[in-house]
């Protein structure tokens, strides 16, 4: 985050001082060419090409992808950012770690009898879980989804397990949601990209499962 706070910085003063050296510059006030702001610099390029065709002016284009990537990015006084973003960063790093758990300890449950996909001689065969949503109000329900292998829901804490996409045409699952005022009706994004990947690898030594 850091890196490309400083690499954004780098750009706004590069480009900058690439137009500080143009003659219309000499359209900002004395008063303010010391630091003039984005609106200063617009206004005195914008009465610099008043009358001319902007296809003559060399340095046009550059200029105007420097006003293009800073219109964004100056607040309303059209003023220029210093360390605006840092400041931004380090409020979110701050709630962030006011609002992590602390003393958090993990226990593994299985499953540790892992079939074995011969082809490469790792433990791949227990396919994958990439996404969860908790039921709202019963902690004993909630939801799992895999790429390619649809939803699944436990009303037991996870002891069992049901299938409920076995009748969906796709049932790759990308993530999963609840309705807010609903807890009967689940919304499912569909379409994980891994799972064609992860097919089309498996598929030549399928007849080498274990």
């Amino acid at each position: 985050m850091k890196i490309t706070i400083l690499l954004s910085l780098f750009t706004v003063l590069f480009l900058f001082n690439g137009i500080q050296s143009q003659e219309w510059m000499d359209f900002i006030p004395d008063e303010k060419k010391d630091n003039p702001s984005f609106l200063d610099i617009k206004k005195a390029y914008d009465d610099f090409t008043l009358f001319q065709d902007p296809q003559d002016i060399e340095g046009n284009k550059q200029y105007k992808r420097w006003e293009w990537y800073m219109q964004g990015r100056v607040n309303e006084n059209g003023e220029f950012p210093s360390n605006l973003y840092w400041k931004e960063y380090e409020k979110l790093e701050a709630q962030r770690k006011e609002n992590t758990t602390k003393n958090v300890h993990w226990t593994p449950v299985g499953p540790f009898n892992i079939p074995l996909y011969i082809g490469y001689g790792i433990r791949v065969g227990n396919g994958r879980v990439d996404c969860i949503a908790f039921h709202p109000t019963d902690e004993n329900t909630f939801l799992i989804g895999s790429p390619a292998g649809g939803l699944w829901k436990t009303e037991d804490g996870g002891t069992t397990w049901a299938p409920l996409t076995d009748h969906l045409p796709s049932i790759g699952v990308a993530d999963i949601a609840y309705h807010p005022n609903n807890p009967d009706i689940i919304y499912l994004a569909t379409g994980e990209r891994d799972a064609w990947n992860t097919f089309v690898s498996l598929q030549p030594n399928l007849d080498r499962l274990v």
